[in-house]
């Protein structure tokens, strides 16, 4: 207890010299300060960690996608033919052309790659930039931001709107749980890590 008293009226004396000198203020004045730049530096780690989850998720997608190529066809010609549910083939919006299934494999396969590289770029920058440099910090965290709003527009865009709402895969029980569930899961855990990672840092 003496020592520790004694380290901080010493402490204290560094603070108030410095003051009176109108040098820069002494890193170790304020009893909290350490405390609070702690929390801040976890914060902003724990931050840029979700974001490599993103860049993961989207790579490894990707990766899975052009592995199985014929595959990723399949399901987007599944959707689009609207052969998965009674009725849906004979509907007036269902089609099988080559390009629109291609057109859709592709625009899946893009955005999960280009949001695995976006988040994967701002990930490694939030996590290399110190306190100091806050610009370096921001502009990482604008490319996180960004991979994060790709992957969203694709969950949303692609599976919600266009496959859901104009392919009408609501009526696939074959298709709902695999593909809509899964894309809102993805979409709304991706929304949250966006928010999480947008909101400030103190």
């Amino acid at each position: 207890m003496l020592e520790l008293t004694a380290v901080r009226v010493i402490k204290f004396i560094e603070c108030a010299v410095n003051r009176i000198q109108l040098r820069k203020k002494y890193s170790g004045c304020d009893l909290n300060q350490k405390t609070f730049v702690g929390e801040k530096f976890m914060l902003k780690k724990a931050k840029s960690i979700l974001v490599l989850t993103v860049a993961l998720w989207g790579l490894f997608g990707a990766l899975h996608n052009l592995m199985d190529w014929s595959g990723t066809l399949g399901a987007v010609g599944a959707v689009t033919s609207m052969v998965t549910f009674e009725g849906g083939s004979e509907s007036w919006q269902a089609t099988s052309q080559p390009w629109l299934i291609w057109l859709g494999a592709l625009f899946i396969v893009t955005s999960k790659t280009a949001a695995g590289a976006l988040c994967l770029v701002g990930s490694i920058g939030m996590w290399r930039s110190d306190e100091s440099d806050l610009v370096a910090y921001k502009s990482a965290k604008k490319y996180a931001l960004t991979g994060c709003a790709v992957a969203m527009i694709m969950l949303f865009g692609g599976f919600i709107v266009i496959a859901e709402s104009w392919f009408e895969l609501w009526r696939s029980e074959t298709m709902l749980g695999p593909v809509l569930q899964s894309a809102f899961r993805y979409g709304a855990m991706i929304t949250l890590i966006g928010l999480f990672v947008a909101s400030k840092d103190s």
